[in-house]
């Protein structure tokens, strides 16, 4: 037998490759490991939201589209929050693009840290932000920050956005800066519920 991590990934075997499956493939189900008891989650510390990302700092994990909605809702004055960016590649790249941007005064890029540090992040972060390219096959980043209270936000067709159900275990958007900047303004005004979710 054959096992995917998504069914995402199946079609896109299917008819990327010309490919038919003799038996359809098992989708095996992803997890979340996590290091410990987590910290009883508190929202909006100090008044602030706490925006992260992590993994490979790149266009097609949506770094850029992160620094262009950060740029939106400055343009619209939306205060109150920050980002942070752990993670290697492209880091050079984008610390001029915030610059350029006008947003590095809440936008923060940290380089890689090890898992054990990630995790203290998403016990300290508010949202996951997960605008990768819809060919991401699994990710298990959102999992993980989700299993820690940090709620995701990640592009709706990718393959991990198979198993989270929209506004309930997360928040799902076009991959669009539009749609991420309107889900980051919702998190901010509070009109989005982290508590519940």
């Amino acid at each position: 037998g054959i096992m995917a991590v998504s069914q995402h990934l199946v079609d896109e075997i299917t008819s990327l490759g010309n490919f038919a499956f003799a038996r359809p493939p098992t989708i095996v189900h992803g997890y979340a490991i996590t290091f410990g008891p987590a910290l009883r989650h508190v929202y909006r510390h100090e008044g602030r939201l706490r925006f992260m990302t992590a993994g490979r700092v790149s266009e097609h994990k949506g770094t850029g589209l992160i620094c262009d909605a950060v740029a939106r809702l400055i343009k619209d004055g939306v205060s109150g929050f920050e980002v942070d960016i752990f993670g290697e590649g492209d880091v050079a790249f984008y610390v001029n693009y915030a610059n350029a941007l006008a947003i590095s005064h809440c936008v923060t890029f940290h380089g890689g840290v090890t898992q054990q540090q990630l995790h203290a992040h998403f016990q300290t972060h508010d949202l996951f932000l997960f605008p990768t390219w819809s060919r991401e096959p699994f990710a298990f980043a959102p999992f993980e920050a989700a299993a820690y209270g940090c709620v995701p936000i990640l592009t709706a067709d990718c393959g991990c956005a198979e198993r989270i159900v929209d506004n309930v275990h997360g928040i799902k958007i076009d991959r669009t800066a539009e749609a991420l900047a309107e889900a980051m303004r919702s998190a901010v005004d509070g009109t989005i519920d982290l508590e519940r979710i």
